[in-house]
C-alpha cells in the first residue's frame, strides 16, 4: 500500500543503518500507475537533491531496492521500494513508500527522522499508514511505510476535478477520524491538504504526513515547519501565532481540504479567495462552496463551513466533537448539542467578580478571577443537568462553587464540592460517551471549556494540570473500590 509526503517529525530507538549500496537493477522493476503521497508542493518548495537513484538498495531491518519516486517535499523525497528479503510472518510487506529525509542547512536528518517516528509511532489508526521499518544513519536516514497504490487527492484530480458528494461526506469523516486518534495522541498534524490525503483501496480516505506534527501540548514551539501550506493553512497558523495552535488548527486544514475538493478549486493558486483576518468582518475564510458547484446539498456546505470560521473559537473544539457534528448532519439529525455554549460569556463581570470573589483556594482565585477565564462562566440552577449518562458531549467543567451529583442509572454516587475540581474531562478528550450524569445540587457556577479549551488552559497553568491528574486519580481509585 502507499505513503505520503513531504517533510518532518519523530522519535524512536535508532537502529543502524547500511549505506545506501549500488545496482544494476533499475526502476522498471517497478509497475507504472499514480504515485503516492508527497504533497504537491512545487509552489513552494524548491527542488529536493537527489538522495537517492531508482536500483539504490537500503537496509533498515530488511533490504529495499529504490523504484520510481511518488513525491518530494522540503524535507526529503518519497519512493516506492521493493523488499528484498525473503518474507516473514511479521516482517515488512512486499512494498512500501520509502520517504528518504534531507535535510535543510543547520538541520539534522536524524533529528526529523526521529520527530517524524516518535508521532507515527504513537500513532494507531486505520486512517493513518503504519510504519513497517526505518533506518537513522549519519549518512541517509529513511522511514518505510503502508503503501497506497491508487495515490493521494492530488494525483486524481485530473480524473475527477469535483468530488461528488457521496465521496466528499466520507472525506470528512474519514480525515475527522484520523485526527480523532491522533488529537487522542496528543498530536497535532498542523499540515492537513489534498496532497496528505491518499485513497485507500476501499475507496476511503487516508491522512498521512505527519512530519511537522507537535504535541498539542507544545504550545509556542512549533516553530515555521508548523505553518502549514499556503492555501490550507489556518488563518492563526498564516499569523504565525503558534500560541494560538491547537485541535482547531487542523480542523480548518479538513475544511479547507474538502472545499477543494467539492469546488474543484485549488487554493494554492486561489489564495484570493481566502480571508485570514478576523478585523475583516466576515466569519468564515471561504465563501461558501455552493458558489461555485450548485450540486452541493446543503447539509454537507453547512458541515463544511462549521470547520472554516476565521475565529478558531468558532470552530468545533475538536475532531469528535466534529465527527459527530458531520454524522448528525449527514443523517439529518440537527441537534442542540452545543449545550450551554450559548450562555457562555454572557455572564456580566460584575457578577462573575462577585462569583470569583467567593473562591477560597488561591489557585483557582487568581486563575478564575480575571476576564479571560470568565468567558467561560456558567451558572446551573439546582436540579440543571450538566451532562447526561450515555450521551456524547464535548464539554469538561471546572466546578468553582455548589455541589454536583454524580448519578449512574438513578443512583447517586457520589457528591463534589471542592473548588478546581475537574469533571467530565476524559470523555471530552477522547470523545467517549459519558459515563455518568451530573446534577447541579442548589445553585453551581463553573467553568466550561471544550477540548481545545480544556487543554489550553491546562497548558497555560500547569499547577491546575497537577490538580486534574490528581483528582481523575482519586476518582478512579473510588471506582476501583466501589466495584470491590
Amino acid at each position: 500500500m502507499a505513503h505520503d509526503e513531504d517533510d518532518r517529525s519523530t522519535r524512536h530507538p535508532g537502529s543502524e543503518a547500511l549505506r545506501p549500496k549500488s545496482t544494476s537493477a533499475g526502476p522498471s522493476l517497478f509497475e507504472r500507475g499514480s504515485g503516492l503521497a508527497m504533497s504537491r508542493n512545487s509552489l513552494q518548495v524548491p527542488a529536493t537533491p537527489a538522495l537517492v537513484q531508482p536500483g539504490e538498495i537500503l537496509t533498515g531491518k530488511a533490504r529495499w531496492q529504490i523504484g520510481r519516486r511518488l513525491g518530494k517535499g522540503g524535507f526529503g523525497a518519497v519512493f516506492l521500494g521493493r523488499r528484498l528479503d525473503s518474507p516473514t510472518v511479521d516482517g515488512p510487506p512486499e512494498t512500501a513508500a520509502i520517504k528518504v529525509f534531507h535535510a535543510p542547512a543547520g538541520h539534522d536528518p536524524r533529528q526529523l527522522l526521529k520527530r517524524e517516528l516518535a508521532a507515527l509511532l504513537a500513532l494507531k489508526s486505520e486512517r493513518i499508514p503504519s510504519v513497517c521499518d526505518w533506518s537513522i544513519d549519519e549518512g541517509l536516514c529513511f522511514v518505510a511505510m503502508q503503501y497506497y497504490s491508487r495515490g493521494s487527492l492530488w494525483d486524481v484530480r485530473k480524473e475527477t476535478p469535483r468530488m461528488k458528494p457521496g465521496a466528499a461526506w466520507t472525506l470528512l469523516l474519514d480525515l475527522l477520524a484520523a485526527l480523532k486518534d491522533a488529537h487522542h495522541a496528543s498530536l497535532l498534524h498542523l499540515d492537513v491538504k489534498p496532497g496528505n490525503v491518499l485513497i485507500s483501496d476501499s475507496g476511503g480516505f487516508v491522512l498521512t504526513d505527519f512530519g511537522v506534527a507537535q504535541s498539542s501540548f507544545s504550545s509556542g514551539t512549533t516553530g515555521v515547519a508548523g505553518l502549514g501550506t499556503v492555501g490550507y493553512q489556518a488563518p492563526e497558523q498564516a499569523r504565525r501565532d503558534a500560541n494560538s495552535f491547537d485541535a482547531r488548527t487542523d480542523l480548518f486544514g479538513v475544511g479547507a481540504t474538502v472545499w477543494s475538493q467539492v469546488t474543484g478549486i485549488e487554493l494554492a493558486r486561489r489564495t484570493e479567495l481566502l480571508t485570514l483576518n478576523s478585523g475583516s468582518g466576515q466569519i468564515y475564510a471561504l465563501p461558501p462552496p455552493s458558489q461555485f458547484n450548485r450540486q452541493i446539498p446543503p447539509a454537507l456546505e453547512e458541515a463544511i463551513m462549521a470547520l472554516l470560521p476565521i475565529d478558531a473559537v468558532e470552530r468545533p473544539g475538536g475532531a469528535a466533537e466534529a465527527h459527530a457534528m458531520v454524522r448528525r448532519l449527514l443523517s439529518g439529525h440537527k441537534d442542540a448539542a452545543r449545550v450551554a455554549t450559548d450562555v457562555r460569556g454572557q455572564v456580566p463581570d460584575d457578577i462573575a467578580r462577585q462569583v470569583t470573589a467567593q473562591i477560597f483556594d488561591p489557585l483557582w482565585q487568581a486563575v478564575a478571577g480575571g476576564e479571560d477565564a470568565w468567558q467561560f462562566l456558567v451558572r446551573y440552577g439546582d436540579g440543571a443537568v450538566l451532562c447526561r449518562e450515555g450521551e456524547r458531549s464535548y464539554h469538561a467543567f471546572a466546578l468553582l462553587t455548589g455541589v454536583v451529583r454524580i448519578e449512574r442509572g438513578g443512583k447517586l454516587l457520589a457528591t463534589e464540592s471542592r473548588e478546581g475540581t475537574f469533571l467530565g474531562e476524559v470523555s471530552t478528550l477522547t470523545g467517549t460517551s459519558r459515563t455518568a450524569s451530573m446534577r447541579a445540587q442548589g445553585e453551581v457556577w463553573t467553568l466550561m471549556f471544550n477540548a481545545a479549551e480544556l487543554e489550553q488552559f491546562v497548558t497555560s497553568n500547569p499547577a491546575l494540570g497537577m490538580r486534574m491528574i490528581k483528582s481523575l486519580a482519586e476518582r478512579l481509585d473510588r471506582e476501583s473500590r466501589r466495584r470491590t
